[in-house]
């Protein structure tokens, strides 16, 4: 796994990092297996941490979001002098403004639940789709989502602003939206640290998820990543 100092580790996963960046170990081994200067596809990208992560590695990323990023995420890019790397784009994820086969790489973090909002499964359903028609073939999907987790996370989450309407998957549903692929690959991680109030708390909680991880079910955990080749 590359080095990331604590200063890009919150640019790039910026909440719940110790938790998220797990990732960032398995998807680093997929991407050596790619060319240098191979073009990336942010997709729901807000600040921009993922084209961050794909920019400082070398490649040519689009960063995109419902509405075009460039406002929130420009700057951390320029802090870590890679915006010559990065292009910005207004793309729904379910109909994305693309021609078909265009990136060797797709990468999404924490958007399912936004897009399968009030229970919309088709459309997450249709995002996936999508990020697969847009990839070349051979084309790597990276992912990391939030899945459904315990009945205690889901108390908890009924507390939050988005607990009402944000709909959490389950694995089998992410096998099911990635049938299409000739590969899919996931693990998963996290129990505590969600509940952390900031991003102390989080970081505490980290390693007691390191210590517990080997004896949950992946289907009591709440993240899941991974990737997904075309």
């Amino acid at each position: 796994m590359a080095k990331y100092s604590n200063e890009i580790l919150k640019d790039i996963i910026v909440w719940d990092i110790k938790n998220w960046s797990v990732a960032l170990k398995s998807w680093d081994k997929v991407l050596a297996q790619v060319q240098p200067g191979a073009s990336a596809l942010e997709v729901g990208a807000r600040e921009g941490g993922l084209s961050l992560y794909f920019a400082l590695k070398g490649f040519h990323v689009v960063c995109s979001d419902v509405e075009s990023p460039h406002v929130t995420a420009q700057s951390r890019h320029k802090n870590h002098r890679v915006q010559h790397l990065v292009n910005y784009a207004a793309a729904d994820a379910t109909r994305l403004p693309f021609d078909d086969c265009r990136f060797d790489v797709v990468a999404f973090k924490s958007i399912l639940g936004t897009i399968g909002r009030n229970d919309q499964m088709d459309q997450q359903a249709k995002a996936i789709s999508e990020i697969y028609r847009v990839l070349k073939p051979g084309g790597i999907l990276l992912f990391a989502e939030n899945l459904t987790g315990t009945a205690l996370h889901g108390f908890f989450r009924k507390m939050t602003k988005w607990g009402g309407y944000w709909r959490y998957v389950t694995i089998d549903e992410m096998q099911q939206f990635h049938g299409r692929f000739t590969q899919f690959n996931y693990a998963t991680f996290g129990f505590l640290s969600t509940f952390g109030r900031n991003e102390f708390q989080r970081r505490a909680l980290h390693h007691i998820d390191k210590l517990i991880d080997p004896i949950l079910k992946d289907h009591h955990k709440y993240i899941i990543f991974g990737h997904a080749r075309k």
